[in-house]
């Protein structure tokens, strides 16, 4: 049960992210609130046993801490952390409680 509910947890997460993520300006790197929320998915999906999840937001995440610092040079990096974003939303909106190596454990 804590799985599957963790399971949602980590898909609302990422929308929490992806909002604050969208949000800011072209170009500019992402908040320190989004970057806490990445922060905090890439910990709870590797508490939960979500191993695929939290390889993923662990190299997304190292990927956005390198943001070039001029905005006006970053447009070959934004499409490109674009590109990470959406293939990091397909898997998690793929995870399933049985991907975890918790399922069906008794906890």
């Amino acid at each position: 049960m804590l799985v599957k509910r963790h399971c949602e947890t980590i898909k609302q997460m990422f929308d929490e992210f992806q909002t604050l993520y969208m949000d800011r300006a072209v170009g500019c790197a992402p908040s320190a609130e989004a970057m806490a929320v990445l922060h905090k998915l890439k910990g709870s999906s590797g508490t939960i046993g979500f191993s695929a999840v939290n390889t993923a937001v662990a190299d997304f995440e190292s990927k956005l801490r390198e943001w070039p610092a001029d905005p006006g040079s970053s447009s070959a990096y934004e499409g490109e952390q674009s590109r990470n974003l959406c293939m990091l939303r397909a898997l998690i909106d793929g995870t399933n409680p049985e991907d975890s190596t918790l399922y069906g454990r008794k906890l």
